[in-house]
């Protein structure tokens, strides 16, 4: 594998950004009859058959891959069996299990095998803050720009409903979810910019201005995004051999958020009265809603934080050892038991036994992904960061299962840690 310059063109590098851009946040577009992820995987599929052809490309399976396909097949299969047993009928578990496979798992497995393969480890980091920073300057330019905003809601499915609900400044972004998954997953690549400026002991440009906008996107997309903000400077923090890197990014990042506040607030201020007042009035208020709290309370609640706890309860003997087999409400909108919670989704729905299965699909595929890694303090903060995010935000809802953007990262560094260390090991036999 070769590590490339970011400076320099490389027409497949640019291409695999492109496509992982519309294969990873699955942008609904009303003329097409399915989203960016399905049409991506179709474009993949055709590529790979080309080269197939050509005998440029072979599909080398191994026994890791197959364990995780065969897994998620095998929950997918007992989803089903669950639901029909309770007579609930309700095949969303068991279809969520099958795009988790085939198209989150087969098309990071297809991406890595046409694009991902020629590259490292920071590379693909790389591209997924790449396709972050578009996807966050999108989600600005629809808040600042009226005919930007209808340009994109024109050609995608309208979340104008959730930007008038929260008075003009949510529903914003190219993604089949534009809060909560679109948060997180943003947020995430803040934590991979933190890395990548350890990893190169120096202060980039590039990424300093990539974190700003990020995370101004990010508050406007979910509060759940702070987690990610917090655990990206925690990161500089911890790196104690950096100490100087750390606090000069620290310093410039501090100036620059400064600086670009400073900008933007007298930007609106003159041109964009009415957003003016939607940021002081609206986005603050929500975005900071727990430290406004603290300050008058001395709690970190949120309006929604409260909400959400009362979605956890205690259920029933047979419901923990076998569930219910209902995922969406069957007497009508909403969630079984109207909890929106996501350990607590998977527990009424076909127990604990199945729920740790998924778990433990995660926590092995992090371990996994860590291993393929050199030992380092700097690979293990990622790793370790990541993985409570994950299980943190699940808290919140369904994001083990139902996050698609944030499923497909997993999937595309799980499939690099599984083919980068079966490579190593073929090439160390066929090489001693």
């Amino acid at each position: 594998m070769r590590y490339i310059r970011y400076s320099r063109l490389d027409l497949s590098y640019i291409l695999a950004g492109i496509i992982l851009f519309f294969f990873v946040f699955g942008i609904p577009f009303s003329f097409l009859p399915v989203n960016s992820s399905k049409i991506a995987l179709l474009v993949l599929l055709f590529i790979s058959f080309l080269l197939f052809l050509q005998g440029k490309i072979n599909f080398n399976l191994n026994i890791s891959f197959i364990y995780f396909a065969s897994v998620l097949l095998f929950l997918s299969i007992v989803s089903l069996v669950i639901t029909i047993f309770h007579a609930a009928y309700d095949y969303s578990v068991s279809y969520a299990y099958m795009i988790f496979s085939l198209e989150a798992l087969l098309g990071s497995y297809i991406l890595y095998k046409i694009f991902l393969h020629k590259y490292n480890f920071k590379n693909i980091l790389h591209l997924f803050i790449v396709v972050s920073l578009i996807q966050a300057l999108v989600i600005l330019a629809m808040f600042i720009s009226e005919p930007v905003r209808d340009f994109i809601f024109s050609l995608t499915e309208s979340k104008e409903e959730l930007m008038e609900r929260y008075g003009g400044f949510r529903g914003f972004g190219l993604a089949g979810s534009v809060t909560y998954d679109l948060a997180v997953f943003l947020s995430i690549s803040l934590i991979f910019i933190s890395y990548m400026v350890l990893e190169a002991k120096k202060v980039s440009t590039f990424y300093i201005f990539s974190w700003v906008v990020i995370a101004a996107a990010v508050l406007m997309t979910g509060r759940s995004g702070w987690i990610g903000i917090v655990f990206s400077l925690i990161f500089l923090a911890l790196n104690l051999p950096a100490k100087y890197t750390a606090g000069k990014m620290l310093l410039t990042l501090s100036t620059l958020i400064i600086a670009l506040s400073f900008s933007l607030v007298i930007y609106l201020l003159i041109y964009k009265t009415e957003l003016y007042e939607i940021l002081f009035l609206k986005i603050i208020p929500y975005a900071f809603e727990m430290f406004i709290n603290f300050y008058q309370t001395g709690s970190f609640s949120t309006a929604s934080s409260d909400f959400l706890s009362g979605m956890y309860f205690v259920a029933s003997e047979k419901t923990i050892l076998i569930g219910d087999g209902f995922w969406k409400n069957p007497y009508g909108f909403g969630y079984y038991m109207s909890t929106d919670a996501g350990y607590m989704r998977h527990l009424l729905f076909y127990g604990v036994f199945f729920s740790l299965i998924l778990y433990m699909v995660y926590l092995i595929g992090f371990y996994k992904i860590l291993k393929c890694l050199p030992k380092t303090k700097n690979n293990i903060y990622l790793i370790g960061m990541i993985t409570i995010f994950f299980f943190v935000a699940h808290y919140k809802g369904d994001f083990l299962l139902g996050s698609a953007m944030n499923i497909k990262l997993f999937t595309i560094l799980l499939v690099y840690a599984i083919w980068n260390k079966y490579e190593k090991n073929t090439l160390y036999r066929q090489h001693p």
